[in-house]
């Protein structure tokens, strides 16, 4: 802070909502390797793996609130 270099050590994560709708994203993953989508989309209860070197890099989801918050716990 104010010029000098200080690493962010916590898991980066937000929240969204719209029209009553809302989306989880926990994690940071730029160019994923593959994305892993679970569940049912349209019905509006899924997750997405983002995976980049075999390794869940990040986590989105919608309807599985608990599942998500589950995924920031293994991050940190």
């Amino acid at each position: 802070m104010l010029g000098k270099y200080v690493p962010f050590g916590a898991t980066p994560f937000f929240w969204t909502r719209h029209y009553n709708k809302s989306i989880q994203y926990i994690g940071h993953c730029i160019r994923p390797d593959e994305v892993i989508v679970k569940g049912d989309v349209k019905g509006g209860k899924w997750m997405a793996y983002y995976v980049k070197n075999n390794r869940i890099e990040a986590v989105s989801g919608q309807g599985m609130s608990k599942n998500v918050l589950t995924m920031l716990e293994s991050f940190n």
